[in-house]
């Protein structure tokens, strides 16, 4: 593998997909939910005519068509100095942000599984991931729209290669999904016993599910221990930033999706680190 020619493209279209993600992070929420711009007619706010698809990308502000120059990833926000060119309203930082993660992880995937249909199916676990992550971020909420698809793409995926040693067998899949469903059901309902309040939520649950589906229940522990880790960094941070809310709480599911990714980039690695924890003991 000629990585001077494979990197470079799997960047590219990691950009390109990246730039897909932020417009299903923007829209899909929207679409589930019924609501459409309160600047738009209500007249034309109909399910035709606002998809994925249409009408084309536009300020959030001024509501003007973006120029086809101006969806270059990562480079046209650059260019603009992260400002509309119509209205100087500032970009978010979230269009580039998930575009480069998008092009890492391509990266990452290739080095890794080289390119190979495992490196495909990889890829769109992970592409659902950054998006159900992000929008947790923004609105606090786990799509069933994205988390289905992740945990049905994963059992299909399981199957597939259930030879093989990159993804778990169907069997680990199915109590995957089993285990990571109910654990997290389980840990929410002792939960709302001792404080009365839900701690977890129900797209978290079926998060995790999925995550069974690809990583198999082997490696779900880890999975969590992984996502604690994080979010209690993160929390740290907030708390010592003083940005930190008990009322709002801190989004688990970009967590969880981080465990995830590395179970499945280092599942191999995990294995041999749990199999010489076990014979140890």
């Amino acid at each position: 593998m000629n990585i001077y020619i494979v990197y470079p493209i799997a960047g590219l279209v990691g950009l390109i997909v990246g730039s897909f993600l932020n417009v299903v992070i923007s829209r899909l929420p929207v679409m589930v939910g019924s609501e459409f711009p309160a600047e738009e007619d209500e007249s034309e706010n109909t399910d035709l005519n606002f998809n994925l698809w249409v009408p084309r990308s536009r300020c959030e502000s001024c509501l003007t068509p973006i120029l086809y120059r101006d969806l270059i990833p990562v480079l046209s926000w650059v260019l603009l100095k992260g400002k509309c060119r119509n209205c100087s309203t500032r970009i978010s930082w979230r269009y580039p942000t998930v575009e480069i993660l998008s092009c890492l992880f391509a990266i990452l995937l290739v080095g890794h599984f080289e390119v190979t249909v495992s490196t495909l199916c990889a890829a769109v676990c992970f592409a659902l991931l950054i998006a159900l992550s992000t929008i947790d971020v923004e609105r606090g909420l786990l799509l069933d729209e994205l988390n289905y698809p992740l945990l049905w793409t994963g059992l299909l995926t399981s199957i597939w290669f259930q030879t093989s040693d990159v993804f778990p067998s169907p069997t680990e899949a199915i109590i995957g999904v089993v285990a990571g469903y109910l654990s997290f059901w389980l840990i929410n309902f002792l939960f709302r016993m001792v404080r009365k309040k839900d701690g977890l939520g129900q797209g978290d649950f079926k998060l995790l599910a999925a995550t069974g589906a690809w990583v198999g229940w082997h490696l779900l522990p880890v999975v969590v221990l992984i996502a604690i880790a994080i979010g209690i960094l993160f929390g740290l941070v907030r708390i010592i930033q003083k940005q930190y809310s008990q009322d709002e709480g801190i989004p688990f599911g970009p967590f969880l999706a981080m465990g995830c990714i590395v179970a499945i980039v280092y599942r191999e690695e995990l294995f041999l680190l749990l199999f010489r924890s076990s014979s140890f003991n």
